[in-house]
């Protein structure tokens, strides 16, 4: 149920707001499992809307972190896109 309020909130904001601006999205959790659960909707949604941000925040104390969501294929990386940075 999670994953599914997740996505239909994404759509929701994206119908209400417009789909032309430059959108960011995230939820946090101090929940590992539920960071998996949120890591996996905010990734359907990339697919969905790739040109807009994701972020899962986990706020577990342990392993507090805010990480962003690209596709499998998305050139994140300098080396990536073939920036040598040393």
């Amino acid at each position: 149920m999670k994953k599914l309020a997740i996505k239909s909130a994404v759509d929701t904001a994206l119908a209400d707001y417009g789909r032309d601006l430059k959108h960011r999205f995230g939820m946090s959790d101090d929940d590992p499992a539920n960071i998996v659960l949120v890591i996996s909707a905010m990734r359907d949604c990339k697919i969905s809307y790739p040109d807009k941000r994701f972020f899962a925040i986990n706020t577990n104390h342990a392993e507090f972190v805010k990480l962003e969501v690209f596709t499998i294929d998305d050139p994140v990386t300098a080396t990536q896109q073939g920036i040598h940075i040393l």
